[in-house]
């Protein structure tokens, strides 16, 4: 019960940590291009994978790109959101390569959707700024594919790294939420609440760990919610192949 309040907590710091970041541009820039170079030392000599810190700093490195769309005229450059989609994109296919390396049943099947979000990812002529009442990127995302991705991720996360299965399910609730109130925010949300995550993650991890569980790994759990999304992500493609012969 303890781990489940606690996750309930970060939740609600995430939402209002999201909203000082996107509202506040200096806080934003300070956060997401000073703190990587702070958590440099500890890349240096922290015993974490090369995934974990690559996933750091591009996430971080996505999310300047972001803010400089929002807020400088490269919002209107067709090249300059392709640079923001790639990002993105990326994104989805680091997981899926490192899902892929990993090499057991369960990572083999979260491949699946993992390249069917990556192939669907919805275009830059999707991305526009509005600047009322907040300056804020909007990305026009249908709610099947967020949900998909959404689950797609915590699957991932739980198959990879299962004692962090509650902290994420606060972590991508938190865009989610907000996707549900508008869907074209929740790529920006994403962006921002993942890169707030993994800048308390590696720089004061001990706050995070009362969510955190041992033991917790449940294969048919993993192995239904891979097959589910898999399947979810199935019928969304189907229906996105339709729609584009339309």
């Amino acid at each position: 019960m303890q781990p489940l309040l606690y996750a309930a907590g970060f939740l609600i710091f995430l939402l209002i940590a999201h909203q000082i970041v996107r509202r506040y541009q200096i806080i934003a820039w300070i956060v997401f291009l000073l703190g990587p170079f702070l958590l440099l030392p500890l890349a240096l000599h922290q015993p974490s994978s090369d995934f974990v810190w690559l996933k750091v700093y591009s996430v971080c490195l996505g999310t300047c790109w972001l803010l400089a769309c929002r807020y400088s005229l490269l919002g209107q450059k067709n090249w300059a959101l392709w640079i923001l989609w790639a990002f993105f994109a990326v994104n989805i296919l680091e997981a899926v390569t490192e899902g892929f390396l990993v090499g057991n049943i369960i990572n083999y099947i979260c491949c699946i959707p993992g390249i069917l979000l990556f192939l669907t990812l919805p275009p830059p002529k999707e991305i526009n700024v509005d600047t009322q009442p907040i300056r804020d990127l909007l990305w026009n995302t249908p709610m099947m594919w967020i949900i998909g991705y959404s689950l797609w991720n915590w699957t991932f996360v739980y198959v990879t790294w299962p004692e962090f299965g509650i902290r994420h399910v606060a972590v991508l609730l938190a865009s989610l939420l907000i996707g549900f109130i508008d869907n074209k925010l929740w790529i920006q949300s994403r962006a921002l609440i993942l890169g707030i995550y993994l800048l308390i993650h590696f720089s004061y991890d001990a706050v995070l760990k009362p969510m955190d569980l041992t033991n917790v790994y449940n294969f048919p759990l993993a192995m239904s919610a891979a097959i589910f999304v898999t399947i979810w992500m199935i019928i969304y493609f189907v229906r996105f192949i339709s729609h584009k012969k339309n």
